[in-house]
């Protein structure tokens, strides 16, 4: 799937904010990237303790904020045609000891997210009257899609690090599937823990 083709297809086929990746609070994940129709101006984006200038903008990724917005947790959603875009793409997300945070255009907080309720409502947030603010990141964890040959070969081959999953293209495009939805359930870091 194309990088394009596959935007589209998160932003028509997954949800706006969702408990589909599980976890035990009342708060949903709520869809950064691709873009909703109607958003205006600039999209949340991650980038490193003191280097605005070099964003990390992935395909697609969901939020959840913790404390009032203290702190934030992440679902990435990146799609890789190749070996070299895969290795490319895993390459950004290396584990390290730098801090990542989440850039937060507070006009994107304060539109709405498809129900006519603004996204600081939407996640429990107070709402506040700041051009943006930085969100530290606490935990994220990536999902690879991919072709089904490459998903194949990487199955074989690859050792994924412990905050790394991967689906293939054909799965992903049924995201209410049973099964689809159980695997997802995983990518919450609640998930970790038995009960």
């Amino acid at each position: 799937m194309e990088d394009a083709v596959f935007k589209k297809f998160i932003s028509d086929n997954w949800p706006i904010y969702t408990h589909i990746f599980g976890g035990n609070e009342a708060s949903p994940w709520l869809r950064a990237r691709p873009k909703l129709s109607g958003d205006v101006g600039t999209l949340p984006y991650l980038y490193i303790a003191g280097q605005m200038k070099y964003s990390m903008i992935p395909d697609g990724f969901y939020i959840k904020f913790h404390n009032q917005g203290e702190y934030c947790d992440l679902i990435i959603i990146e799609c890789c045609q190749t070996i070299q875009n895969f290795q490319q793409k895993r390459g950004k997300y290396a584990p390290s000891m730098i801090a990542t945070l989440a850039h937060i255009p507070g006009q994107w907080m304060k539109q709405s997210a498809g129900s006519g309720v603004s996204r600081f409502n939407i996640m429990g947030l107070d709402e506040i009257d700041a051009e943006t603010f930085a969100c530290p990141v606490r935990a994220t964890n990536i999902l690879y899609v991919l072709p089904d040959v490459l998903y194949g070969e990487l199955r074989e081959s690859c050792v994924p690090h412990h905050f790394e999953y991967f689906m293939s293209d054909e799965n992903f495009r049924s995201p209410s599937r049973n099964d689809v939805k159980e695997f997802l359930r995983r990518l919450d870091i609640w998930s970790r823990f038995f009960a």
